[in-house]
C-alpha cells in the first residue's frame, strides 16, 4: 500500500532516517491522536530492517494485545513483509527468525529475554503510546539498555510531557519531532472544529454521540475522530458503531486518553 505522505510525515521520516543511520540520542516523536503516526512507524520499521544486521531484532511495543494484532496484520505490513514480523504476548508467541517482534508493555521484558536466550540481539526499540513507558520498571529498563549502548530507541506519543512526576519519561534524550494541532490546521491535515448542538432526551454519552452522527450525517465528511477514555472504552464504542452499521465505518479504534 502506498501512502500520500503529509508534510510532517515526510520531515519526520527524514529525521528518523538520519538517526537510524547514525544513532546518537534516543528520542521521541510527539504528534496528536489521528495525525498518522502509524504510517511513520511503518517507514521506521522498514528502515530498521534494512539497516540492522541480520541477527539484530527490533522490539515494537504497544499497550494492548488488540493493538499488537493490528500492527502485525495491518499497519506494519505496509512497509515490512509479513513473514519478517513476529509477535510475543501471552500464548501468542511467534518470534524466532523474525526481524520485527511486536509485543505489549506487559510482555516486553520477557520478550527481550526470550530473544537473547535464543541467540538474538536487540538492535532497536520502538514504543507506541510511549507515555505509558513512564512506569518505573519499564523506564528503568529502557534507561539501562541505553546506558549499555543501545541508541536506536524511538517513542511515539500524543503526550510526551506528563504532569504526573511518576509518569515522567527518562529514557528519551531528545524530542525528534513535534506536530501540534495548530500546524495540522495550517496544513489541512485536520479541519477546524465546528460546534454542533444536540436537542433531545437525556441519555448516556455513547447514545448521544451516535444520535449526533446520525443527525449531522458526519461520516460523509470522511474520517471521524471520537476521543475515548481508554482503549477498552474505544473498543466498546467501535462495537456500537459496527452494530449500528454506519456506512464507511472500517471497525478500527483508538484512544485519545
Amino acid at each position: 500500500m502506498n501512502h500520500t505522505l503529509h508534510r510532517w510525515q515526510r520531515e519526520c521520516i527524514d529525521l528518523l532516517a538520519k538517526r537510524v543511520r547514525r544513532p546518537e540520542k534516543t528520542g521521541m516523536v510527539q504528534a496528536f491522536t489521528g495525525s498518522g503516526k502509524s504510517v511513520v512507524q511503518s517507514y521506521l520499521s522498514q528502515m530498521l530492517v534494512s539497516t540492522l544486521r541480520s541477527d539484530e531484532v527490533t522490539i515494537f511495543a504497544t499497550s494492548r494485545q488488540v493493538l499488537v494484532e493490528q500492527f502485525v496484520k495491518k499497519d506494519l505490513t505496509t512497509k515490512v513483509p509479513s513473514n519478517q514480523i513476529g509477535q510475543f504476548y501471552g500464548r501468542g508467541k511467534r518470534f524466532l527468525g523474525k526481524r520485527i517482534i511486536v509485543t505489549t508493555y506487559a510482555s516486553m521484558l520477557k520478550c527481550a529475554a526470550a530473544i537473547e536466550e535464543n541467540g538474538g540481539k536487540i538492535g532497536a526499540l520502538v514504543v507506541d503510546e510511549a507515555h505509558n513507558t513512564g512506569a518505573e520498571a519499564l523506564d528503568d529498563w529502557m534507561c539501562e539498555r541505553r546506558e549499555m549502548g543501545l541508541r536506536r530507541i524511538y517513542g511515539f506519543t500524543a503526550t510526551a510531557f506528563r504532569g504526573n512526576v511518576k509518569e515522567s519519561i527518562h529514557w528519551a534524550e531528545e524530542l525528534i519531532y513535534c506536530y501540534p494541532y495548530a500546524d495540522a490546521l495550517k496544513d489541512g491535515v485536520i479541519v477546524p472544529y465546528q460546534l454542533r448542538t444536540r436537542a433531545g432526551e437525556i441519555c448516556d454519552t455513547d447514545d448521544g454521540i451516535i444520535d449526533m452522527i446520525e443527525a449531522t450525517d458526519a461520516l460523509r465528511y470522511g474520517a471521524m475522530l471520537v476521543t475515548a477514555a481508554d482503549i477498552a472504552d474505544a473498543e466498546r464504542f467501535a462495537a456500537r458503531l459496527r452494530a449500528a452499521r454506519f456506512m464507511g465505518w472500517d471497525g478500527s479504534c483508538g484512544s485519545g486518553a
